[in-house]
């Protein structure tokens, strides 16, 4: 504790900062307690802050207080917030960060026409780059393996799209291919005409290949195509064309061709070239499988990437 008595601020301070946590300084309301924006006065001069004002009866306890205080004091990184400093008196536990001022990431991931896939991507990379720099830069030199200043919505993978039919259907109409760890993509079986009816992928781990059930080909082609990946082939964009369905089953948005591109060739198109082109290209992150919705057809397909650090 005698180590943090330099970051410790007066509540008198922080009331001034904050207008007494006045209405109009309000921010948002979290599991903790209340966040309200302010200006500090620092040795520095004036600073625009955050206020964390957690509240008495919160589920975060002296222990995860102090956790918080400690972490971000010790370890800088631009994906981790900058903590400023705290206040612990009495039953006030208030945190001070540097206000951010272009706001919570909740904003951005809870508005869906602002929160394009490119932009979910970098959102998700940022957060790896700070939880890498937590885990393998400084996680040696702590207890603990992972830290939790609160909700988190990110994830390993980022799922991009989905092209084709929006109805949700049943059960038996989802599918999807995500690759386990350590399998790289070998072959990807595609059933298609003048439509993509039904797809299969296989992987390979060590030498041994892994293939999935097929999905969709409730209705046959009349081609089976195998693409098949060499050991240093990536798969680095994926496009293709939506279309509606006709003949015996008329009326279904589905995916009438797909192509793959590698970092060594174009494989494809496979299907008919007709119908509203989509393209799903990406740059630092890598194929981490499909997902989509199937039945007589394939008929949406979206992408699994991670994030590479």
């Amino acid at each position: 504790m005698d180590k943090l008595q330099h970051l410790k601020i007066r509540l008198e301070d922080i009331l001034l900062a904050t207008k007494n946590f006045d209405k109009e300084n309000f921010i948002a309301k979290g599991g903790f307690g209340s966040v309200y924006k302010g200006e500090l006065q620092s040795s520095d001069g004036v600073i625009d802050v955050a206020v964390k004002r957690l509240d008495p009866e919160s589920e975060q306890e002296k222990h995860e207080f102090m956790m918080e205080i400690t972490t971000l004091s010790t370890y800088r990184h631009k994906n981790l917030v900058y903590l400023v400093g705290f206040c612990d008196t009495g039953n006030e536990q208030i945190l001070v960060y540097e206000h951010e001022n272009r706001g919570s990431l909740d904003k951005y991931i809870h508005n869906p026409v602002d929160l394009t896939w490119m932009k979910s991507l970098k959102i998700s990379n940022g957060a790896a780059h700070g939880l890498n720099y937590l885990h393998d830069e400084v996680g040696k030199h702590m207890k603990f393996k992972y830290v939790h200043f609160g909700p988190l919505k990110t994830s390993e993978f980022v799922r991009v799209g989905i092209w084709g039919t929006k109805s949700a259907g049943g059960p038996q109409n989802h599918w999807s291919f995500l690759l386990e760890k350590n399998h790289k993509p070998k072959m990807i079986t595609i059933d298609h005409g003048d439509l993509v009816y039904s797809l299969m992928l296989t992987t390979e781990s060590l030498g041994i290949l892994y293939t999935t059930k097929k999905v969709g080909g409730w209705n046959g082609g009349d081609i089976v195509s195998e693409v098949t990946f060499s050991w240093d082939e990536e798969i680095i964009v994926i496009s293709g064309m939506v279309t509606l369905s006709d003949g015996t089953y008329p009326g279904y948005i589905i995916i009438s061709s797909l192509t793959f591109i590698t970092n060594k060739k174009t494989h494809g198109p496979y299907g008919s070239v007709t119908g509203t082109p989509f393209s799903v290209p990406w740059d630092k992150e890598s194929f981490a499988g499909f997902y989509g919705r199937a039945g007589f057809y394939i008929e949406a397909i979206g992408v699994y990437l991670r994030a590479t650090i």
